[in-house]
């Protein structure tokens, strides 16, 4: 049977090779994010009184509904909502950034909507490519234990047993994430009309430094703020009393790496290297196998 299951593990990792390379390159991109985002790190501060006048200037008519923090480059976004024009605002010389310059933000942006849709709305393909992974993880064991040799076969088989509960964790959760499996019970209503988007940055600043902030918007209906409480990123209802912690979603915090700030981040950079060294190996042993034999066919018969 371990030939069989070789095989199968071999071809599935060839007709998904394509996505799967694009799915594992975007999420090495991505793990780079919680650690640029741990305060605990690089110390990074942003004042209510900075945001406030960006707020003033650029949304005196307090349309915006959403605001996103991306501190490691000072800038914040407004939108109005669905079908509006985002504004990026540079805060510390409270000026717009214009729309052809690329910020790192906008690369781990379209990192992750590859990383989700393949940019295509081909979120199905995302979710069959990452059961895949999976699959092939299985095979991989029904294998058996393997034996190690300094070749790129034993390399490929020392980094699959090596790092296993990392490699089967990361499919997981991001299957979690697309069927909203989050093990947590749903946020508590908030009770009245959601708290306006200016409002909502002084609540939050009370108690917060803004540098913490990922975004502020409404959900479920009511205003809610994501941001680094420790090192871990939480989801909080703003309400006029405060804020109020909600439920945490356990694949989401393991998917993105968000639970333990640098730490959780390094892990899921680790995950990500492990794959890559995964499917390169995996398809140059395939490749010059079909090499070898291509070699053998194309000689004459003695």
């Amino acid at each position: 049977m371990k030939a069989q299951f070789l095989r199968l593990h071999r071809w599935i990792a060839l007709v998904f090779a394509v996505p799967l390379a694009i799915i594992i390159v975007t999420g090495l991109m991505l793990s780079v994010e919680p650690m640029l985002n741990d305060r605990a790190v690089s110390g990074r501060s942003l004042p209510l009184a900075q945001v406030e006048a960006a707020l003033a200037k650029f949304d005196p008519d307090k349309k915006a509904t959403s605001l996103n923090v991306r501190a490691y480059e000072n800038t914040i976004v407004l939108s109005e909502g669905r079908g509006s024009v985002p504004k990026r605002i540079d805060v510390t010389s409270s000026t717009l950034i214009p729309a052809d310059r690329t910020l790192w933000s906008d690369t781990l942006g379209t990192a992750r909507r590859l990383h989700e849709t393949l940019l295509l709305d081909l979120g199905w393909l995302v979710i069959a490519s990452t059961y895949a992974m999976l699959a092939m993880i299985v095979l991989g064991l029904l294998m058996g234990w393997p034996y190690f040799r300094n070749t790129l076969g034993g390399w490929h088989r020392a980094t699959a047993w090596g790092l296993l509960p990392l490699l089967i964790l990361s499919p997981l959760s991001g299957l979690g994430l697309a069927h909203g499996i989050t093990f947590a019970p749903p946020p508590a209503r908030v009770e009245g009309p959601p708290v306006p988007l200016h409002d909502a940055v002084k609540i939050v600043a009370a108690k917060h430094d803004l540098a913490s902030v990922i975004w502020i918007r409404p959900q479920g209906g009511a205003m809610r703020a994501r941001l680094i409480d420790g090192r871990e990123a939480k989801v909080f209802a703003v309400t006029r009393n405060g804020l109020v912690e909600g439920p945490r979603g356990w694949p989401r915090l393991i998917h993105e790496g968000t639970w333990g700030g640098m730490w959780s981040g390094l892990i899921n950079l680790v995950t990500s290297l492990a794959m890559v060294l995964l499917l390169v190996t995996g398809v140059t042993i395939w490749a010059r196998r079909w090499l070898r034999r291509s070699a053998r066919r194309a000689q004459p018969a003695a």
